[in-house]
């Protein structure tokens, strides 16, 4: 890892950038399914965020609230 050379140097700052997720249902049943919150909420509790911010993020990003 490059962190771990002795020739090299990280450093970090705060900035803001929002990653999201989305998708797009083009009609027919599975849009009418995504329309529905519990379907929305469940996918929502199935994406393991903090697993993510710490595996692919390595750590170097913190979870925003959002709404």
């Amino acid at each position: 890892m490059v962190k771990d050379s002795p020739n090299a140097r990280i450093s970090a700052t705060k900035v803001l950038r929002v990653n999201s997720l989305s998708w797009i249902a083009r009609g027919g049943p599975a849009r009418r399914r995504f329309m529905n919150q519990k379907v929305r909420e469940a996918i929502a509790y199935a994406i393991n965020v903090d697993e993510m911010l710490s595996k692919i993020l390595g750590g170097y990003a913190e979870r925003t609230a959002t709404g």
